[in-house]
């Protein structure tokens, strides 16, 4: 059955002229609304008592997500039919967390073994020296995602005396992002293993930071191939043109930006802390992936993310979205939530190509709270724009404080008032304050729903990450977009490509064969050159 458009669905028509009914959430707010509008998994609370939604909206919800075959949809990419027609690929993405044996048990089980190897001293650099550090070159899902897993459970680890190395990344082709390693002592690069991940091989900024690499080695005489690991597809050529250490291998059928939970993230996070880290990580995304299979929307919790996120979006026309971790472990996540979500839905065509009359992917913001309330959370309140709020807490700090420590009160007191801090917030955003000052004033009415988890370990990282993925996919599918390429980013590759080809081969005329040539050329001379 050919997808249809988001429009052409009468659930969808019902909903939209529903919005007319002007929801509040001041009239709707009551304590059996907060007991009854909660969803569950193992890890994972969805409490949406502060979306604006009534019980009329849930019965659309699950409407419309019958009329656009949502979980046959699921299952289709699941099984691996050709998901992605503009490349003509599968999404294989959840296949690397699911409890079949796949090519990526087999990478896993590599991954296991290289990384206890590392960490028993029986793998080591070129000249016997045990590795201390770990560097991983990529950028976009090869980097967002990795480093967004280290950050969140690196207070967790260092906590349980669990980090067996340190750790970096360089992304940005920016040769500055090498200045800590350009007078280095080469016992630092004997010390340093390096990941260098490109699915593909060939790109710019991951293969010309790997030639800077090799060039600060060489003029230190160094051989760094020794000290190198790829995370690549087979017979790329990364893998062709790469003397190394050791290579692990990722599907071409699995996306950068949804790769995190494969080799290009599995490897880094199991030399960092250790593979049992990531078996829980995949433990955790498995969970979500099952839930996500449940054909009512009430209790599949991505699915009912995906199907309030649409409504807001196309009823409720609201352009940005915000998510709210208050957890500082989380900033990063935020990173990659937002290269996932805006790079996979912002589009304008549906999957024949042709153009939607409706708005489809909105911006996402967000950073850590309490940071974030004493930054744009000013705009969140009374600013003239609504952006709905997506919030995310933790009952138990990642920190365990033994009751006997004298610290163990502060610690608790702290983490109790970040808590309050989002209550008070979330409080403050749907039900608002009413002040005779109009500059004191809160029309509050401005949605928002929590993500509660009991502590941010290895197993809620690996739940939350599904989470957004899948809501995400689930977007993609009501809006009937493609989500799994990216044209717009493969725009500015080819345009850096063709700029450089034609710098080289006329430095000095500058002298291109075709208007938009000439024009490139001449926007860099002005900018550049003078």
């Amino acid at each position: 059955m050919t997808p249809l458009n988001l429009d052409q669905l009468d659930a969808f028509s019902q909903l939209f002229s529903y919005a007319k009914n002007g929801l509040r959430l001041k009239d709707m707010m009551s304590v059996k609304r907060v007991k009854d509008f909660q969803a569950h998994t193992a890890s994972l609370s969805y409490h949406f008592y502060g979306a604006k939604i009534d019980q009329n909206v849930l019965q659309l919800f699950q409407k419309l997500s019958e009329q656009s075959n949502l979980i046959s949809r699921y299952k289709e990419l699941t099984s691996g039919s050709l998901i992605n027609k503009t490349e003509n690929r599968a999404v294989l993405h959840h296949a690397v967390r699911s409890s079949s044996k796949t090519l990526y048990s087999d990478e896993f089980n590599r991954i296991k073994t290289f990384a206890n190897g590392v960490h028993s001293g029986t793998i080591t650099s070129s000249n016997g020296t045990p590795f201390k550090k770990v560097v991983q070159i990529g950028i976009g899902g090869s980097y967002l995602g990795p480093k967004s897993f280290l950050d969140a459970l690196m207070p967790y680890a260092i906590s349980r005396n669990d980090v067996k190395l340190k750790s970096d990344f360089i992304s940005n082709i920016d040769p500055d992002s090498f200045y800590s390693y350009l007078h280095a002592e080469s016992s630092v690069f004997n010390e340093t293993l390096w990941i260098i991940v490109s699915k593909s091989g060939s790109t710019i900024e991951t293969t010309e930071n790997l030639n800077l690499l090799r060039a600060i080695a060489d003029k230190k005489g160094i051989d760094i191939s020794k000290n190198i690991v790829l995370v690549t597809q087979k017979k790329s050529r990364l893998e062709q043109e790469t003397t190394c250490l050791n290579t692990f291998y990722i599907d071409e059928n699995i996306g950068g930006r949804f790769s995190v939970t494969s080799a290009v993230g599995a490897l880094i996070v199991s030399l960092v802390f250790s593979p049992t880290y990531m078996e829980s990580i995949l433990k955790g995304s498995r969970e979500i992936d099952e839930n996500s299979l449940n054909k009512n929307c009430l209790t599949n919790l991505a699915m009912l993310n995906a199907l309030n996120s649409i409504w807001e979006r196309n009823c409720l026309n609201y352009s940005y979205k915000a998510v709210i971790p208050y957890s500082e472990a989380l900033n990063s996540f935020i990173l990659h939530l937002q290269q996932t979500d805006c790079e996979s839905n912002g589009k304008q065509v549906n999957q024949n190509g042709d153009f939607i009359p409706y708005q489809t992917g909105p911006m996402l913001v967000g950073s850590a709270g309490t940071n974030s309330q004493h930054s744009y959370f000013q705009k969140f309140h009374q600013g003239s724009d609504v952006c709905p709020v997506q919030f995310i807490g933790f009952k138990k700090t990642q920190i365990d404080i033994s009751v006997e420590d004298p610290i163990s009160d502060n610690f608790k007191r702290n983490h109790n008032l970040l808590n309050e801090n989002l209550i008070s917030q979330f409080f403050a955003l749907t039900l608002g304050n009413q002040s005779r000052d109009p500059r004191k004033n809160f029309d509050g009415n401005r949605p928002c729903t929590l993500l509660i988890c009991d502590q941010l370990n290895p197993e809620t990282l690996g739940a939350l990450l599904s989470f957004y993925e899948n809501t995400i996919m689930f977007q993609g599918f009501l809006w009937n977009v493609n989500s799994f390429d990216q044209e717009g980013v493969e725009l500015g590759k080819k345009l850096a490509t063709s700029l450089g080809q034609l710098r080289k081969q006329s430095t000095s005329t500058y002298e291109g064969n075709t208007q938009t040539e000439k024009l490139l050329q001449k926007i860099y001379s002005e900018s550049f050159n003078n």
